[in-house]
């Protein structure tokens, strides 16, 4: 006879530790790029401002309190993989801008002329597309709305998933984002640029609507760290400032891909995400081909998850331990109660 003895209960960890649903890579990948920042923050060459400090250390106290809590207790799938997503998502981005900062002041030089040949090979003119632009007004207005509400956008897309598919697809979105991010931020560094806006300076006169100022906020700060000796870090302002690939074509491309078979999510998506990814040469001061390298990361960091990285697995809190009586034991504990 099989008899289930009594779950050993021991505090705050009576209730088992449950099992990351996500692949270890992803905790991995997170550890390293924070690690690296800290790594940097150590030296005389990198420092954080007075200011930022608090704030980095209330997001990763923050993280990892919501990343403990989710494993000490026995959630739904659902509820786990929001818990955890937010957690990673909340200590990842800000350390994935501190390192595209610290990586960019290498003062490598400007790709802006190759990028602009490649695309007279590819037969785009920058400055015909921002004409064409110029005389749809509502268009832009669209354009500026999708391409500054991506994080935003990122958000929604994976709350809906949640909700909508279930947990394996929300984690998707993160995997794929955690996994084109950091190949984003370590290959931006090669091909540094000032922009299309800055490099082709068109005449403004030219222009109803399209200014000068459109795609080239990140030029100042990218101008001031790059070959600085010191470099002081504000949290609060750290721009991104990788030029090929573009990271919004990256994120718009994925954005499509997760939205795929979900309904009422995936028009939407492909709208959206379309008209982001168009804007990405008036807004984001892109050359074409850098859109382009922003699909292919896309598309490969797409293929290389569910070759390798798509590992996620559901662990059940383990069953109590279990005994086997002899018939003559349970006999004589029988006859035992019974006197």
């Amino acid at each position: 006879m099989i008899v289930p003895l009594p779950p050993v209960r021991h505090g705050i960890f009576r209730r088992s530790l449950r099992t990351s649903l996500w692949p270890a890579w992803v905790w991995m990948a997170v550890a390293a790029v924070i690690v690296a920042d800290l790594a940097w923050l150590a030296t005389p060459f990198v420092s954080l401002s007075d200011d930022s400090w608090p704030r980095l250390a209330l997001i990763l106290l923050s993280a990892i309190g919501l990343s403990t809590l989710a494993h000490l207790a026995p959630l739904p799938p659902r509820i786990y993989t929001l818990i955890t997503g937010f957690a990673i998502s909340l200590s990842l981005w800000p350390a994935l801008k501190m390192l595209n900062h610290i990586t960019m002041s290498v003062p490598l030089p400007l790709a802006d002329t190759n990028l602009a040949r490649a695309d007279a090979i590819l037969g785009f003119d920058w400055l015909s597309y921002m004409l064409w632009l110029d005389q749809y007004p509502s268009l832009i207005r669209l354009m500026s709305l999708t391409y500054g509400l991506l994080s935003d956008y990122c958000a929604i897309t994976f709350l809906l998933l949640l909700l909508l598919k279930g947990h394996e697809r929300a984690m998707e979105l993160v995997c794929l984002f955690v996994m084109s991010a950091v190949f984003t931020i370590l290959v931006g560094p090669l091909a540094p640029a000032q922009g299309a806006m800055i490099f082709y300076a068109p005449d403004p006169g030219q222009f109803a609507v399209v200014n000068s100022a459109m795609g080239t906020y990140f030029w100042a700060p990218l101008e001031a760290i790059r070959g600085r000796s010191e470099l002081e870090l504000v949290l609060a302002h750290l721009p991104g400032l990788v030029a090929f690939p573009s990271f919004h074509t990256v994120m718009g491309v994925i954005l499509i891909y997760v939205s795929r078979r979900v309904p009422f999510i995936f028009g939407p998506a492909l709208a959206i995400n379309l008209i982001m990814i168009a804007s990405t040469p008036l807004f984001g001061g892109h050359y074409l081909v850098d859109v382009i390298a922003g699909v292919a990361t896309a598309t490969g960091t797409i293929i290389l998850y569910n070759r390798f990285g798509k590992r996620t697995k559901i662990v059940t809190p383990p069953q109590p331990r279990r005994k086997i009586v002899s018939a003559s034991t349970q006999a004589a504990s029988d006859i035992q109660s019974l006197s």
